[in-house]
C-alpha cells in the first residue's frame, strides 16, 4: 500500500547501547551510573523523534479520493484522530526531552554544590 504522505525515518528512541547490562559507574562524570553523554544521546533522540513525528502530515488521509465505500469513508475518518495522535506523541517526546535535559542540568549542578559542601568538611 502506498501512503499518501511520507513518513520520516525515525531516530531510535533510545540508543541501541543504552542501557548496557555490564553498566558500572567507573567514571567520575557518571550520574547514577549513566554518563552525561549517554543522557544527552537520549535527549537528542527524543527531541529528533518528536520533531520528525510532529512533521507527519495526516491531512492527505482525509483527502483520499475513491468510491463511496465504507473502507474509503473509514479511511477519510481517520485523518483527525491520526492528527491528534501525531500531535500528542510528538509533543510528549519533545516534553520528555526537555524534562530530561533540565533534570540532568539541575542534577549535575546540585551534585557539584553538594560535593563542594562535603569537600569543605574534610578539614573538620
Amino acid at each position: 500500500m502506498l501512503l499518501p504522505f511520507p513518513i520520516p525515518v525515525p531516530i531510535p528512541l533510545v540508543p541501541r547501547w543504552f542501557p548496557r547490562p555490564e553498566r558500572r559507574n567507573d567514571s567520575d562524570k557518571g550520574t547514577f551510573g549513566v554518563s552525561p553523554d549517554e543522557i544527552e544521546a537520549v535527549v537528542r533522540s527524543w527531541r529528533g523523534n518528536g520533531i520528525a513525528i510532529s512533521a507527519i502530515d495526516t491531512a492527505a488521509i482525509g483527502e483520499v479520493q475513491g468510491s463511496p465505500s465504507r473502507i474509503a469513508h473509514a479511511l477519510r475518518d481517520t485523518a483527525e484522530p491520526a492528527r491528534r495522535a501525531v500531535e500528542s506523541i510528538g509533543h510528549r517526546l519533545l516534553t520528555m526531552s526537555e524534562l530530561l535535559d533540565t533534570s540532568v542540568t539541575t542534577t549535575v549542578a546540585s551534585d557539584a554544590r553538594v560535593a563542594s559542601t562535603f569537600d569543605s568538611l574534610r578539614t573538620r
